[in-house]
């Protein structure tokens, strides 16, 4: 969902090695959070180095040569990341790795996959500057010797800064996909407060805000691999709803309102955990009624009932769980306590 940006490349020089520079259009230098960056190998422009004089010499009948002989994309069990030199934002970076599929055009070239770290709150623009090589680990030709391809890369990361204006306490916003996504959202709220509606797809959620509240609200669609395989005998409609930075609000009174008939299930999802939640039809609503939200996660809105990842591997959900009063816990001593004088009274009896 993040959106990839081009990116400067350029031609780096070491003395004694082949190199190939990329040139493909910049059309921004903006790069998000957590987004990550593909960066095609091209072969048809690789050069060579002068062993005499250093300077960067156009291979000819070479190339013809290693063209026949090389693999004609970049695949990992043919080429590494030898060096990584970041000048900056080194802290940005989760990842740099070959990337087999990556395509230029029609054509699959592969080349290196750059993915930064997910920053929910990062509005300052941050420069991420330095060189990504790739070599090949075994020359493909060698009258050329290994090749290696020198990538610059400038960017500036940062996530998009917006307002939700508010000029009285009954004043309200709406917000959609595409305008919540890389946004962080200030509340600017004249008299203190207002209110906030999120349209997406079959679902509506609305709240409160207070003047001051940082928000970042971007949500997305994307199935829970496990949550499908744990129910892969249900059958019916299954879809997720999934709150990225699960934002928090001030106020504990949020409001969904799911467009689904009125038997549907709705869970909150935590890595598989699947906790239905307490949802009503309300006919003014035309909708699954969810309420009482503070802080926004990940939900499965299903047709009929789900099971949680861990109870299809053996776990048998109960009903009886009072995790917030420890009712179990005293249910489970009563029982040992009563088994302990059972026992001793069966001994008792045998003594006799």
């Amino acid at each position: 969902m993040k959106k990839v940006l081009s990116i400067v490349l350029a031609v780096m020089m070491l003395s004694t090695m082949a190199f190939a520079a990329i040139d493909v259009a910049d059309d921004g230098l903006q790069m998000y959070p957590g987004a990550s960056l593909k960066i095609p190998a091209d072969k048809t422009i690789y050069k060579a180095v002068d062993s005499t004089t250093g300077n960067l010499i156009a291979i000819t009948t070479e190339m013809d040569a290693y063209k026949v002989n090389a693999k004609e994309a970049i695949k990992e069990k043919n080429w590494t990341v030898s060096k990584v030199s970041w000048d900056s934002g080194r802290t940005l970076v989760k990842s740099v790795a070959i990337d087999d599929k990556i395509t230029d055009g029609t054509d699959k070239v592969g080349g290196v996959k750059i993915t930064l770290k997910e920053d929910y709150k990062l509005v300052k623009e941050s420069d991420l500057e330095g060189t990504v090589f790739l070599k090949e680990k075994t020359a493909a030709d060698s009258t050329i010797g290994k090749v290696t391809i020198a990538l610059e890369v400038k960017k500036v990361v940062y996530n998009n800064e917006a307002k939700i204006i508010l000029d009285s306490r009954d004043d309200e916003e709406s917000l959609d996909e595409d305008q919540v996504a890389n946004t962080v959202y200030t509340v600017d709220a004249a008299n203190g407060s207002g209110n906030l509606t999120l349209t997406g797809d079959d679902f509506e959620f609305s709240n409160k805000v207070y003047d001051g509240e940082k928000l970042f609200l971007e949500w997305d669609y994307e199935f829970d691999d496990a949550v499908l395989q744990a129910n892969d005998d249900v059958t019916g409609d299954i879809t997720f709803l999934n709150f990225v930075a699960s934002p928090s609000f001030s106020s504990g009174n949020g409001k969904f309102i799911f467009d689904v008939e009125k038997d549907y299930h709705v869970y909150e999802n935590k890595d598989g955990k699947l906790t239905e939640l307490k949802a009503k039809w309300s006919d003014d609503d035309n909708g699954l009624v969810v309420t009482g939200i503070k802080t926004l996660g990940s939900y499965v809105i299903s047709e009929k009932a789900l099971k949680s990842v861990a109870a299809s591997a053996g776990e048998t959900p109960t009903d009886n769980s009072n995790p917030d009063t420890g009712a179990n816990d005293i249910v489970g001593i009563a029982t040992a306590l009563a088994a302990v004088a059972l026992v001793s009274a069966a001994a008792v009896s045998l003594k006799k």
